[in-house]
Formats: structure tokens, C-alpha cells, sequence
């Protein structure tokens, strides 16, 4: 198998069917690679090509992609997915791994790398590192959104052309249509109302829970394995509370990046694999 070449595999994990992207399964080191928010296993594709020393194992989140959405009596919190790693690394029989984590994902691999330490190797974090905290006193208001928002139905938004709807999730996600065009082939449908992207709207909906300041610091000063996290300069890179976060963490290695929040999706690519490959080696 050559390093831009994969396999389609799928798991079932808590009754759900996973669809995955598989790079180089032979390869020593085990990466996991975990997606942004309403993106999917292939916003990837470029960076596990270039990690041609490593089996990279890229899932359709939940919801996402081509994976299944979970049942109605579901939610889509934070440690939801992280169930699904820990029950999908079990399954292939991986005791320990790396995690290659993007915005969201990154966020579920700092968790699961503070509360499993003896699982997760090594993180790789691409424009994400903790949620945005809350305050405690902010609580009851965060769950009067999550109650409103799972109790409202929600229904895709349709565009007349394919095309139109590219534009809307570059515009979405401030991306460049090549990098919407790649998320497309796993999660662009159409029916007979036009064009939408196949993700569970429940997505879209406020959490339960946020996690406060006092959170985010327990969790980060639980993580226990060489952390390299990846900042874009037009993506949160740009926030200043990721740059105090820089501040207050030294022992992370921390690189700076020029690009949007999905700058792993263009040439910077080539930069982070070889990055990445360094640590690894």
C-alpha cells in the first residue's frame, strides 16, 4: 500500500456502525486521528499521507461522515466520543496509541489522555487544545440551552446546486472550496429537496455541561505524554486565550503556523508530518 492509499473499514461500537479510514495498517506506530466538529475522516487525507511510518486509523465521528448518527435517546457530548475511542482502540486491540486530534478532536484527545494516561502515547493537537471555559455561575443558563435545543427538531438546510452548498461550508468553516470539496465525498447528499450535508443536526445543539477554567487546568495538568499542539494563525491560534494557554504551558511544544483553522488540510500538510515524524522516530 502506497502512503496516499487507505482502506475503507468499519466497527461497531455501542451499536453504531463507525466508518474509518485506515492508512498503512502494518506501520509500528498507532495513530488515531480525531476530526473537527461537523467535519470527518477525510479532512485528513493529506496529513496521514505524509506520516508514511505510521497506521493511522481516521474515524467518521459519530453523526458525521459516513458513520451512523446515534438514536434519538443519544447525545453528543464531549466524553461520548471519547467512549467510542477507548471501546474502538479495544476492538483493534490497541493497549496504547497516539492521538492526532483537529479543533474538537483535539479537545477529546487531551480528556482522554487525562483520564486514560496509560493509553495515550503522545498527542498531537492541530488548532485545538481545551473547550472555551464557562464559570460555574453560567450553569443553569448552559442547561436551559442544552434542554431547548434537544427539544427542538431540527431539519438540514438544503442548497439548490452542489456547488452552493460547497460554498456554504467553506464559508462555514473558513476554508478554501478544495479543502470543502474533500470533506464533500464522505458527507455531501442529495434527495429530492437539493443538496445538504449529512451530519446530525443534535450537533449543532448547546451542551449540557461546559467546562469551566478550573476544569480545563485539572485536565491539562493530568495529561502525562509529550504534547506537540499545532496553532493556525487565522484559526484559534489567533484567540488570546489559546496564547496564554501557550503561556501557561510551556512543557507543551508549541509551533506556529500560518493558515486557517483547517491549515492541516493544505500544503502545511508536508510541515506538520515531518513534525510529527520527528517526535515519533
Amino acid at each position: 500500500m502506497t502512503a496516499d492509499r487507505y482502506l475503507e473499514t468499519r466497527y461497531t461500537i455501542r451499536g453504531l456502525s463507525l466508518a474509518c479510514k485506515l492508512w498503512r495498517p502494518e506501520a509500528q506506530h498507532k495513530v488515531i486521528a480525531l476530526h473537527g466538529w461537523l467535519d470527518n475522516a477525510a479532512s485528513f487525507d493529506r496529513l496521514a499521507s505524509e506520516l508514511v511510518d505510521c497506521c493511522v486509523l481516521a474515524p467518521d465521528m459519530a453523526g458525521q461522515g459516513m458513520s451512523d448518527h446515534r438514536p434519538p435517546s443519544a447525545t453528543y457530548h464531549l466524553w461520548d466520543d471519547m467512549l467510542d475511542i477507548c471501546l474502538l482502540a479495544e476492538q483493534l486491540g490497541w493497549s496504547d496509541f497516539s492521538l492526532l486530534g483537529h479543533s474538537r478532536g483535539a479537545m477529546v484527545s487531551v480528556m482522554l489522555a487525562a483520564a486514560c494516561p496509560e493509553k495515550v502515547t503522545r498527542l498531537f493537537l492541530l488548532d485545538g487544545l481545551v473547550p472555551l471555559p464557562v464559570t460555574v455561575e453560567e450553569t443553569p443558563a448552559q442547561l436551559r440551552r442544552y434542554l431547548d435545543a434537544y427539544q427542538r427538531q431540527r431539519m438540514p438546510r438544503y442548497a439548490a446546486s452542489r456547488q452552493e452548498a460547497l460554498r456554504w461550508r467553506a464559508a462555514a468553516g473558513g476554508i478554501g472550496e478544495e479543502q470543502a470539496e474533500q470533506l464533500a465525498a464522505r458527507q455531501l447528499c442529495h434527495d429530492d429537496n437539493g443538496w445538504y450535508w449529512r451530519v446530525d443536526e443534535r450537533l449543532k445543539a448547546a451542551s449540557a455541561v461546559k467546562m469551566t477554567e478550573a476544569h480545563n487546568q485539572a485536565l491539562l495538568q493530568a495529561v502525562k505524554c509529550p504534547a506537540h499542539v499545532f496553532l493556525a494563525s487565522g484559526g484559534l491560534g489567533a484567540y488570546p486565550a489559546m496564547q496564554s494557554l501557550k503561556q501557561q504551558w510551556p512543557a507543551f511544544d508549541w509551533y506556529e503556523l500560518e493558515g486557517h483553522h483547517h491549515v492541516h488540510m493544505t500544503d502545511a500538510a508536508r510541515e506538520i508530518a515531518a513534525i510529527c515524524a520527528s517526535h515519533l522516530s
